[in-house]
């Protein structure tokens, strides 16, 4: 029960942070994939986040990057080659918010010293 009641609190705090942001759960899906791959040295383009379907429909997409770069989480930079192309990579206060989760996750699920058990 003491992983169930973790998990719970978790959950109640991520969404706290979550509202405190102003992020609808879709912008939060959006800027998990943004930040996922920025940190493994990949960012992406607004047109290579519109082709990915599972996000939504392309025009959906394109209205939550918007939102997410007027509430000032997600930042634009322009390619080196081509000025045209965009890359979309998570802002300061977007990657503040995320430590922040990282850190909940830390609190309510600390490490155990154990090994796991081998099978």
């Amino acid at each position: 029960m003491e992983a169930v009641l973790a998990y719970l609190h978790f959950s109640d705090q991520k969404d706290l942070l979550r509202l405190r942001a102003q992020l609808s759960p879709k912008e939060c899906e959006l800027l998990r994939v943004i930040t996922k791959n920025h940190l493994g040295n990949h960012n992406l383009t607004a047109q290579q986040l519109l082709e990915m379907e599972y996000l939504g429909p392309p025009s959906s997409i394109h209205a939550l990057i918007k939102r997410l770069m007027s509430k000032k989480m997600v930042l634009a930079l322009p390619d080196q080659n081509d000025s045209q192309l965009k890359h979309l990579i998570p802002s300061p206060k977007a990657l503040s918010l995320l430590s922040e989760l990282g850190k909940l996750i830390n609190s309510n699920f600390p490490k155990s010293d154990s090994q796991a058990p081998s099978y």
